[in-house]
């Protein structure tokens, strides 16, 4: 749960997809010009911070025009800035399968939700589908790569970060430490223990109290230390375990390294 809440609330949209919450452009048509001033309306709103009322607006949107794929996705926006995720989830996925154009930002939004939810196999094929129809945004790649830490097919992870990278690269995008975290861990989870230390060692103080990050943080380190018989490495693996809140959360295998 710590995990989940780490990765899909830390998670940032590239620049390209921020323009859209500007609210200057939309992907279904507007009926009339008393809908198109709503819809800015909710938008205001939501940047002045008054959501309910935003969400009023966008749900009278969606009453005059059924079609209307922008006001259910910020239905579903302002829904998941009050932390109700299960009705932004719904309101989504309608934006989503309304969007003749294949909206990334309807997938992203509605990929990152039921993540939340820890729905990973609608996130998959969401993040799938992004890598499909947006194959030069790094987005797709990197949830690829988060859901990978849930279903286990940490391989395809490690190939789905590596594509994130190159795309970051190549839209010159900054790098957050969350994709980073997401590759230490991938490094970890596969027994690449010391690939996974040139990751760990990149992250900053914004992970370093979660117990997920410290027990695989530590479980590397001690890997390593053990192989190249660093005491140093090897003590300062205990001391990051012994940091560790909520051990009920380890692992048998991650236990076991750490019995005296």
């Amino acid at each position: 749960i710590l995990l989940i809440i780490l990765i899909w609330t830390n998670f940032t949209y590239s620049q390209t997809i921020e323009q859209y919450f500007t609210g200057q452009k939309s992907y279904c048509n507007f009926q009339n010009k008393d809908d198109t001033k709503l819809y800015e309306l909710g938008i205001q709103g939501i940047q002045l911070k008054r959501y309910q009322t935003s969400l009023d607006l966008f749900l009278k949107l969606v009453k005059n025009d059924s079609t209307q794929c922008d006001a259910y996705f910020y239905a579903g926006y302002t829904l998941s800035l009050q932390n109700s995720l299960e009705e932004a989830a719904a309101f989504y996925y309608m934006a989503d399968s309304l969007s003749k154009k294949k909206s990334l930002p309807f997938k992203l939004n509605l990929a990152k939700t039921v993540a939340q939810l820890g729905n990973f196999k609608l996130a998959r094929k969401k993040y799938q589908e992004i890598v499909t129809f947006f194959p030069e945004s790094p987005e797709g790649y990197y949830g690829i790569a988060s859901t990978a830490i849930f279903i286990e097919d940490f391989e395809n992870g490690l190939m789905n970060i590596n594509l994130a990278f190159s795309k970051y690269s190549k839209n010159k995008e900054k790098i957050d430490e969350d994709v980073y975290f997401i590759t230490a861990l991938l490094f970890t989870l596969s027994g690449k223990h010391e690939l996974s230390l040139r990751y760990y060692g990149l992250i900053s103080d914004k992970f370093s109290n979660n117990d997920f990050y410290r027990m695989h943080y530590a479980f590397s380190l001690k890997k390593v230390g053990k192989s190249k018989e660093d005491k140093k490495m090897i003590k300062k693996a205990y001391i990051i375990y012994n940091t560790i809140k909520d051990k009920s959360q380890l692992t048998n295998d991650i236990q076991l390294e750490f019995i005296e």
